[in-house]
């Protein structure tokens, strides 16, 4: 564990690596929110938009609950790594195939985002794991639950998203 300064130059937080993995975790549920809207944007006419409203409600409800969790175990915030996920977002976007949206684009942003989906349900089992006295494992257990929903859902999408991107298989 580490000192890192915060805030003003004569302001010093304590680095732990709770305190890390929990600002990373936040930085990473950024990029989620930002590619979340993307498909619900880019699907609005279509009958992926069905999922993706309410996705769109959870996985903001899930960033809430991880920013309640850092500040109830005392961590502070670390601004700067928030940002990390937006850029990355804009940077994908900037990266991304010419031309207009395509299936190879759906079947690329639901395959990120259910990566980022499955990250998510690790860290809930995570804290649940440790076991910390200042978290609940009822509510921890509902976000894992909730994510394992939200995979189910984003790999239903990515199966149909294939078919539409390269052609039913024979």
């Amino acid at each position: 564990m580490g000192w890192r300064r915060s805030g003003n130059a004569s302001t010093m937080a304590r680095v732990t690596p709770l305190g890390t993995y929990l600002t990373d975790h936040e930085a990473g549920a950024a990029s989620g929110r930002a590619l979340v809207r993307r498909l619900l944007r880019a699907n609005e006419k279509t009958s992926y938009a069905e999922d993706y409203r309410p996705m769109v409600e959870q996985i903001d409800e899930d960033a809430a609950a991880l920013h309640d969790i850092r500040k109830r175990l005392g961590i502070g915030a670390r601004p700067w790594k928030r940002l990390s996920g937006p850029i990355t977002a804009v940077a994908g976007r900037l990266h991304g195939l010419p031309g207009s949206y395509t299936a190879l684009h759906r079947l690329r942003e639901i395959e990120a985002l259910a990566a980022g989906v499955a990250t998510k349900r690790s860290l809930w089992s995570s804290l649940r794991a440790a076991d910390l006295a200042q978290l609940d494992r009822t509510e921890l257990d509902r976000l894992i639950g909730r994510a394992d929903d939200q995979h189910a859902t984003l790999m239903r999408h990515r199966d149909r998203s294939a078919v539409e991107a390269f052609g039913a298989s024979t």
